[in-house]
Formats: structure tokens, sequence, C-alpha cells
């Protein structure tokens, strides 16, 4: 099973020609050809056209329809799998009217359930967590209280899938590794980080408004369950610095 994880950064009013990049996004995703595709941060239904039409040789997909634009947080799957299960999950606190949250709360972000049966049943987790605008993540810091909600609300119904089933937790969690919220996830989830590398998921500035931005890696392959995987996870798109603001992983996984 190969699978693709990226957040496409097509932001309105934020990122830079967010069309012609999706396009080159989409072919490369064709030249790839993974099963599972799972992309954040698109958002309005011109930019959700153009991906769709790029990988519509895909017959299951999930697009949730609320929030910025009919956006369900920005999130799009794509598989060659059936899928046996989908729901999308909004969180019950995205950010504020009142600062840069603004556009997470616009967008309403949350997190896809998908489960799936092959050999035996199997579940994702696709998430997209509001961003610490900041980058303050001290623990009375307002956008750390918000990613620890949204972290908790995932945890919730991650913890209701039998250890028996193999679990991913996918997405752009915005939160680094070394932080003790999402530390107290992976205890909590009984999950574990298939990336050892500590290289960061974000780079290059491609911001048009002058958003702060800390260099980490806050994008994630994780893995929950009692039995044992063969999974060769690395990052991609790395020489293609405009393509976004992230890098891609890829992954391929045995279960």
């Amino acid at each position: 099973m190969k699978v693709l994880i990226f957040n496409t950064f097509s932001v309105p009013l934020v990122s830079p020609e967010p069309g012609e990049r999706l396009r080159r996004a989409g072919q490369k995703i064709k030249e790839l050809n993974p099963d599972l595709v799972f992309l954040q941060e698109i958002y309005t239904p011109w930019h959700k056209n153009l991906i769709t039409e790029s990988l519509a040789d895909y017959p299951y997909q999930f697009i949730p329809r609320n929030g910025l634009f009919g956006a369900g947080g920005g999130l799009l799957f794509f598989s060659k799998i059936p899928i046996d299960e989908k729901r999308f999950y909004p969180f019950s606190v995205s950010g504020s009217w009142l600062d840069l949250s603004l556009s997470d709360k616009m967008a309403r972000k949350g997190f896809m359930k998908l489960g799936f049966k092959l050999q035996k049943p199997f579940y994702f987790f696709h998430a997209h967590m509001t961003a610490n605008y900041n980058n303050d993540f001290s623990l009375n810091n307002k956008y750390s209280k918000i990613i620890e909600k949204q972290l908790q609300e995932l945890s919730e119904e991650i913890e209701k899938v039998p250890l028996i089933n193999p679990c991913f937790i996918v997405g752009d969690l915005n939160v680094p590794p070394t932080i003790s919220i999402f530390k107290r996830f992976l205890d909590k989830t009984q999950s574990n980080d298939l990336i050892i590398s500590p290289l960061p998921t974000i780079r290059r500035k491609l911001y048009l408004l002058p958003i702060p931005v800390q260099f980490e890696k806050i994008d994630y392959l994780l893995f929950r369950g009692s039995g044992k995987i063969k999974c060769s996870p690395r990052y991609i798109f790395e020489e293609d610095d405009k393509l976004s603001d992230h890098v891609g992983i890829w992954a391929e996984i045995e279960i």
C-alpha cells in the first residue's frame, strides 16, 4: 500500500499562485501513483476542482462539505482502495474571530476517520490542527490550548478503535515532536512516530502575508496497533521548494 501525505498550501489571500502549484502537485501525484492520497489546505471549490480533475482516476474520494467555501477543514482524500467507513469530525474549537486563527475558524478544521477492509480491517485518521501563529507552545498560550483540545478530541476517537486493528494518524498536526502536548497525545493513543527523522517538514517562506514561521517537523505518519507492520517512509517534493511550504510524506506500508 503506497501512501502520500501532503499539505498543498492553497490558502486564499495567503499563498501565491495556488492554482498553478495545485496543477503541478496533481501531475506529480499522478506520476507517483499512490494508493491513498491525503491532502490538506484545499479550501475553495475552484482549487478542489483542479485537484479532483488531476486525480480523476481515483474511484474513491472523501471531500467533506462545511466551513470556508464549503471546505471540510481543507481536507481531501483520494483512494484506489474501497472505503468501508468515512466520517468528518469538526473540532469543537478551531480559532477566534479576533486574531490570525480566523481562517482556521472559518475553515472549520477537523479530522477524517477512514475505515478499510482488505485482509483485515484498518483505519486512517487524517487531521489538520490549528496553526500556532506566534510559535509559543507554552501551556498557557492561546494557540497551544486550542491544539491541545483538538488533539484530545482526536485521541478520543482513535481510542475507540481496538488495538488489534492497525490504525494510522496522518496529516499536519501543527506541533513539533518535542512539545509536551504532543508527547501526551502519543502516550494516550499508544501511537508511534514512523518517521524517525527530526528534519523540518515546513520550510521556504511562500507567504504573501507577514506570518512568522518556525521551520520544524509538524507533519506526521503515526501508527497505533498491537500487530507488526512494515513501513518505509521518507520525505518527498524536497527538490521543488516552491510547490508548497511543506514537504510531502511518502510511505510504502505492509500490514
